[in-house]
């Protein structure tokens, strides 16, 4: 029978006491585990004490006891620590008991409870392959209830070897939670949990202070739907530097859940689109959405490109078939189609304010439909290069006045959460202007808001946002995408978010 992954819960009390106010959170926080770090209480724990320590939960528990050399913070003696772990192996409450495999106690577990034992193995830096071998074979021969391997990685791409590894032990007929360690893990976590791991650990909420890495229960039951992941579904992600905030793997998800498909979609975090792709690949993605600041070096990524990527000079979409990648872009058509929503853009003379990525989509865009189009820029060198590539006209940012423009484009990251600039002055708009923010958090800039007070026609940012997903859900799927499910799944995170804040 194929496990869905179930969600774990860290808790590492410093305290009994602490330990005691944790257990009723875990009924709010929703997770279907919950690790009790019985190595983290100090002074130490006896054997006597486990039972009471580790019931009153609202969920089954996994019960860890880890030595020091092996990342945990256990610091009393060996014969002490065995009779922990085998009282833990006792308790009603406790579903399974994580042993590491070097430990001379764990034979005698493995005898008395293989069904309920976790074998762990601990790497505090990245593993060679023999190292991983040796390791996979001594766990194949043991056949406990679960294999536990963990690595410290500082990059993605790192954890391809650990997820070849936890393939084989699943190959063997052994049930896998694998994952890295760090900031680096967070991709590969997700690629772990979809290929077959019976758990993945969790955060309580998107800021407590556990492992880095982790995603907060909530995301992953909410925006990953991670309940209904499957081995075998397809799977797709969002690459970029930032996008664990981003909207895309709760749109995505929504849409293959109402349309009965059998795939899921991540996000995967990342400094290097190289070490993304090298996951991806591994991981068998079919797809990838494309972010900041990587769209152009996905383009030059790619084997082969659609005529819309490849004028452009960029890429917002990956598809992966055939054992090659093949790029698109879908940032003008989901530009254009909102922008729509306002006016016909033929004969129009718009502002695009920016000379990126989305900037040259927007200019293109704008252009094919018969628009006249300037860019204006704070670098005005660099806007003349990506004006003269997509033939528009380009100024200086600071040179933008009244009247200029029919239609404002900003395609700057101003007015995003961490900012309330505007990429222009407001008093420079006459109000009657269409105003087209592509910033969708928050989903009304202060862009936006001023525009709309001097009594401009405005289309926020979500509109393109929802716009150019639809198109990527097209063109890997050849069909219509659910856009009234995926509009009401972003509208309800954005309003959650706004009431959280």
């Amino acid at each position: 029978m194929i496990e869905t992954p179930r969600i774990c819960m860290s808790v590492a009390p410093a305290t009994r006491d602490d330990l005691r106010g944790l257990k009723d959170s875990t009924e709010c926080a929703r997770p279907d585990l919950v690790e009790v770090r019985l190595d983290a209480i100090h002074p130490c724990v006896d054997a006597t004490e486990v039972d009471e320590l580790v019931s009153g939960f609202k969920v089954p528990v996994i019960a860890t006891c880890r030595t020091t050399d092996q990342g945990g913070g256990w610091t009393g003696d060996e014969t002490a620590r065995a009779g922990v772990l085998a009282a833990a192996c006792r308790a009603p409450e406790v579903e399974f008991v994580d042993v590491e495999l070097d430990a001379s106690v764990m034979p005698a577990l493995l005898g008395q409870y293989r069904d309920r034992l976790v074998v762990s193995h601990h790497w505090l830096a990245p593993a060679g392959g023999d190292e991983l071998r040796r390791v996979v074979e001594r766990i194949i021969e043991a056949r406990p209830a679960v294999a536990k391997l963990v690595m410290a990685i500082r990059a993605a791409a790192e954890a391809v070897p650990l997820m070849a590894a936890a393939g084989q032990l699943r190959a063997a007929g052994i049930r896998t939670a694998v994952f890295g360690m760090g900031e680096a893990s967070a991709g590969p976590r997700l690629l772990a949990a979809s290929a077959g791991d019976v758990w993945t650990y969790a955060r309580s909420t998107e800021t407590a202070g556990t492992a880095a890495g982790q995603w907060s229960v909530g995301r992953l039951c909410d925006q990953l739907q991670i309940s209904r992941w499957r081995p075998e579904f397809s799977r797709y992600a969002v690459v970029g530097d930032p996008v664990r905030q981003s909207l895309s793997p709760t749109v995505f998800n929504a849409a293959f859940a109402v349309a009965d498909r059998p795939a899921l979609y991540m996000p995967l975090p990342t400094s290097s689109l190289a070490d993304a792709m090298a996951l991806a690949t591994a991981g068998d993605f079919a797809g990838l959405s494309v972010t900041m600041p990587f769209k152009r070096a996905a383009l030059a990524a790619a084997t082969t490109a659609t005529e819309a990527a490849r004028c452009i000079g960029a890429a917002n979409t990956l598809r992966f078939k055939d054992g090659t990648w093949r790029a698109h872009n879908t940032d003008a058509e989901g530009l254009d189609t909102a922008l729509r929503q306002a006016l016909d853009p033929a004969g129009q003379r718009v502002a695009v304010l920016g000379a990126g990525g989305a900037a040259r989509a927007a200019a293109v865009a704008l252009g094919q439909s018969g628009a006249s189009v300037t860019l204006f820029a704070r670098d005005l060198e660099r806007a003349s290069i990506v004006a003269a590539a997509v033939g528009c006209c380009a100024a200086r940012l600071a040179d933008y006045a009244r009247g200029m423009a029919d239609v404002v484009i900003n395609a700057t990251p101003l007015g995003m959460a961490s900012t309330t600039e505007t990429p222009i002055p407001t008093a420079s708009l006459n109000g009657e202007e269409v105003v087209l923010d592509m910033i969708y958090r928050p989903r009304v800039t202060r862009f936006v808001r001023e525009a709309r007070s001097r009594g401009c026609l405005v289309v926020d940012g979500l509109e393109m946002f929802l716009e150019q997903a639809a198109a990527q859900y097209s063109w890997w799927f050849g069909e219509t995408a659910p856009d009234r499910v995926m509009r009401r799944a972003a509208i309800e995170q954005l309003d959650a978010e706004e009431e959280s804040s």
